[in-house]
């Protein structure tokens, strides 16, 4: 019980470069959707460390879908030919390697509950220590911390 309330003060704090990612939830036929939201989510999230990152609108062609993010092209999701869970990877994978091409110090590192549910969370690795010594990705609640590799 002390680990989840220890998670759950950690994860408030933290809320405002977090976005929720639920590849579970995310229905062949509403995949645009899914894709618009988890990118909203995820460069608002990086717009509150100070980190803002340049789009475009989503579009579909044959069963894909792109965005360019700081003008380079990115699939988000192959609708057809894969699980949304790669999506995850090809999203933050990307986000992740223009945070650090820019030299910043946060990274994403995504929580997932197993469902395939959670958060990924942008924040540096000493962000992940709580005040009091606890780093979160140790509670053993459960969960699975883990990061994407930047491509």
């Amino acid at each position: 019980m002390v680990a989840h309330r220890i998670f759950a003060d950690w994860s408030a704090e933290h809320w405002s470069r977090a976005v929720l990612v639920d590849a579970d939830f995310a229905p062949d036929d509403e995949a645009e959707q899914w894709v618009e939201d988890l990118l909203t989510g995820a460069l608002a999230a990086m717009a509150n460390a100070g980190v803002e990152v340049a789009r475009t609108s989503l579009r579909t062609v044959d069963g894909k879908i792109f965005v360019a993010l700081d003008r380079h092209e990115l699939m988000a999701r192959d609708i057809d030919n894969e699980s949304a869970d790669l999506a995850v990877y090809n999203i933050f994978g990307r986000l992740d390697a223009i945070a650090a091409c820019r030299g910043r110090r946060e990274r994403w590192h995504l929580w997932y509950t197993g469902d395939p549910a959670g958060a990924a969370f942008f924040v540096g690795t000493e962000e992940l220590t709580t005040a009091e010594g606890i780093d979160v990705r140790e509670l053993n609640t459960g969960e699975t911390w883990f990061r994407v590799s930047s491509h």
